[in-house]
């Protein structure tokens, strides 16, 4: 990460950053800050979404491993597949390799909750409060549609713990495809994995309320900076 960060710097140029810097002010203060604040509310959440009895990493050292995913996904093509891959990795060298990924899904199911409620909510008071071509509320209708039946039938694989990726496992098996073998191996992991996560929907019901809570204070402090760099 910080290989990178020195590239960016080298292609960008030093005199270019401080140019930029200059322009925006005390404000690249203020933003610095707010985006700390982000980081550190969503690695909270990411440290409740690891079981309690194997939460053997500090604080501090998953908030380094996050900002380093987070680096990667911004300056590489790649984005969030490698991003996300490099937090799960590094991550299970603190706790075993399933309960690692299944923190990693919870969290970024709570975000992805959190942002759809924020759009879902933005889009609710777009179409009843403004007067909007009829082409335009329809558009908006029909993606208000989606992003319901999306959260439903999320809703629904959740509250029946259907195995989805176990259950692609074995109908890929049926393919005979030679190198998915090893993923065959692995499916008493993969089984494991997606029942860390659905279990922890329902048997920490006060930790997801909070880790919700910390996904929404998370996108408000970056609709917050969004607006401070528009009025800049």
């Amino acid at each position: 990460c910080v290989g990178l960060f020195v590239l960016l710097i080298e292609k960008t140029g030093t005199a270019t950053i401080a140019s930029r810097v200059d322009d925006v002010g005390a404000g690249f203060l203020v933003l610095i800050l707010i985006s700390g604040i982000r980081h550190l509310l969503r690695t909270a959440a990411w440290y409740n979404a690891i079981e309690r009895q194997e939460r053997r990493i500090r604080f501090r050292d998953l908030l380094g491993i996050r900002i380093a995913g987070e680096a990667i996904t911004d300056l590489t093509f790649l984005g969030p597949l490698l991003g996300e891959t490099v937090k799960g990795v590094t991550l299970s060298k603190h706790v075993a390799a399933e309960h690692s990924a299944s923190s990693l899904v919870v969290e970024n199911l709570a975000y992805s909750f959190s942002v759809g409620l924020l759009v879902v909510s933005g889009l609710v008071l777009f179409v009843s409060e403004y007067p909007l071509p009829s082409s335009l509320r329809t558009g908006s209708l029909i993606t208000l549609g989606f992003l319901f039946l999306a959260g439903f039938l999320i809703g629904i694989i959740v509250k029946t713990r259907y195995r989805v990726v176990s259950r692609i496992l074995d109908r890929l098996k049926k393919l005979d495809i030679r190198w998915l073998e090893r993923f065959h191996d692995q499916r008493e992991k993969v089984i494991q994995f997606e029942e860390n996560v659905y279990s922890f929907w329902h048997a920490h019901k006060a930790s997801s309320a909070l880790i919700l809570f910390l996904e929404l204070l998370s996108i408000f402090s970056g609709v917050i900076e969004a607006w401070i760099i528009l009025s800049l």
